[in-house]
């Protein structure tokens, strides 16, 4: 069997290549401009855009009306399904509330447990979330439990056993 040297297939491959970038079945990522800012970052570039650009797969450049317009291309599968944001269902002021009403009425007047060992443990084992962020836990403290803030240079007081 005979092949063809690369040179007499390299002008169909790169044909195919850009009609697959059109199609987009094949993702375009790109530096805008020649003369970009500082810290140049890859953009991606919809196939509703390529129709605008002509290809020069010699530099790695997209040309439009013979100026640069995208340099240091460079092109990829196009992923299977789009990524999804990370999504979790908001809690309610009211959950939240009695949850840390609930927390601040096991210790006793005057005390000042942890918050990384005590207090967010049982925030989140109350409101049965794993995913609690802290910031929110530590907002809900402030607002609705102050009591039990500790103070800057004091150390906590263990809790109710």
């Amino acid at each position: 069997m005979f092949f063809p040297p690369l040179e007499d297939l390299l002008p169909e491959l790169q044909q195919s290549a850009w009609l697959a970038a059109l199609a987009g079945t094949l993702e375009v990522e790109a530096i805008k401009s020649v003369r970009g800012k500082r810290g140049k970052r890859y953009q991606v570039v919809l196939p509703v855009e390529l129709e605008r650009f002509e290809p020069d797969q010699e530099l790695s450049r997209l040309v439009h009306d013979g100026v640069d317009e995208f340099i240091d291309v460079r092109v990829r599968q196009a992923p299977a399904e789009p990524v999804k944001a990370a999504w979790r269902e908001p809690l309610s002021e009211l959950e939240l509330k009695a949850a840390v009403e609930e927390v601040a009425r096991a210790y006793p007047s005057g005390a000042r447990p942890s918050f990384d060992e005590e207090v967010l443990p049982a925030l989140k084992a109350r409101l049965r979330r794993s995913d609690l962020p802290r910031q929110v836990a530590r907002d809900a403290l402030k607002n609705y439990a102050p009591q039990l803030k500790g103070h800057r240079g004091y150390r906590s007081t263990k809790s109710p056993s």
